[in-house]
């Protein structure tokens, strides 16, 4: 049974629909009857459609580019910007679907490609995490400036979704007036040294990542200035067996992080969600072998007003195969993102400039907000 869990009465009578809405039963087939079975099919097997993208490299603040992947652009068509989970691309089939899917829907797409997973190294030792919101920040300004009338949705996959919810939270204050809605799919809300299952058991999930995510560590590392590499010790980074310990010797020395406690105060998406402004779908399954449930901030998501958190029983990570419909997830966001749509206020172009106004090459104020 499918549990939605969200506030009793509403303070903002306007935004009663949020949690109001109701998502599908899910019921997966018979034979994928564990939630690794759903998360590797979903994620190995499930067909995704081709799409067509354009890319688009934008310049950030510190030394970087960002590269985005553009669906072809209609006027007056919503936007979805859509950033990728751990180590995937624009190319992940999760995005692709979610993208073709856009096409057919009458939506224009923006695939944000985190640094390392555009096709190209970074240009600095600093990649992506939890809470790195900078590129996302930037990315979304540039599309407001270039579509001010064009209401915007974000969604973030799995890491990507601890990134959209984050940014939900710190810039609230500074966000385009069009963008009109959210959602995270298995995203991670909490971080912690045991907020994920990527290291328990057999680390299976650990291990894959570990094995791109340490090699590219290696070449960042190498291409840098003997200053860049003074942070970071190689020969700890080369012989991580866990993620936390990738964590510990690359991931927060190298965004500015005394030790891995800190990092992991500074950029816990718990610590920001309560100040979300917009109507946000949070998705997950019960069952997700990744992101464990039990580590989910399931009471403080229930009591703020534009948060519609929905858990199912089952999905795995990313995975929610259905037996009754090909594309139960995508049916979903979608039946979300015209309801956020729908319910949006026009947009007033003046607005748009109250935050950032990155272009192609501005600089990004995205940890600023």
């Amino acid at each position: 049974m499918d549990r939605n869990h969200g506030l009793g009465p509403l303070e903002d009578s306007a935004a009663s629909w949020i949690h109001s809405f109701e998502i599908d039963a899910l019921r997966p087939p018979r034979w994928l009857y564990g939630p690794h079975l759903q998360t590797s099919y979903a994620f190995l097997l499930r067909r995704s459609e081709a799409i067509s993208y354009t890319r688009e490299v934008l310049n950030t603040s510190d030394g970087d580019l960002i590269d985005i992947d553009l669906t072809k652009q209609h006027e007056g068509r919503p936007l979805i910007i859509a950033c990728h989970g751990l180590e995937g691309s624009s190319r992940s089939k999760y995005m692709r679907r979610l993208m073709s899917r856009g096409v057919r829907e009458g939506f224009n797409g923006i695939a944000l490609n985190h640094r390392t997973c555009g096709g190209r190294l970074a240009q600095t030792i600093r990649t992506y995490h939890y809470g790195f919101i900078d590129d996302l920040d930037q990315v979304v300004h540039h599309a407001a400036k270039q579509y001010p009338k064009q209401p915007i949705v974000v969604i973030g996959y799995s890491l990507g979704g601890s990134i959209v919810a984050n940014w939900l939270g710190r810039c609230a204050s500074t966000m385009p007036s069009n963008v009109c809605g959210a959602a995270t799919v298995s995203a991670p809300l909490i971080a912690s040294r045991d907020s994920h299952c990527l290291d328990v058991g057999r680390r299976f999930y650990g291990k894959f990542f570990l094995r791109t995510m340490k090699r590219k560590a290696k070449l960042l590392v190498d291409q840098q200035a003997v200053s860049d590499r003074d942070q970071l010790d190689l020969e700890a980074i080369s012989k991580a067996r866990t993620m936390e310990e990738f964590e510990t010797w690359y991931t927060a020395p190298a965004h500015g992080f005394d030790d891995l406690d800190s990092y992991y105060r500074g950029v816990s998406p718990a610590s920001w969600i309560n100040s979300i402004a917009i109507p946000t779908l949070i998705l997950h399954a019960h069952d997700d072998p990744v992101i464990s449930s039990g580590k989910l901030p399931i009471q403080q998501l229930g009591s703020i007003p534009k948060v519609c958190f929905t858990m199912t029983e089952r999905g795995g990570h990313v995975g929610f195969v259905s037996r009754d419909q090909n594309q139960w997830l995508e049916d979903q966001l979608f039946r979300w993102f015209r309801a956020c749509v729908s319910h949006a206020k026009p947009t007033k172009k003046d607005n748009l400039q109250a935050g950032s106004s990155s272009d192609a090459t501005n600089v990004n104020k995205g940890v600023l907000c």
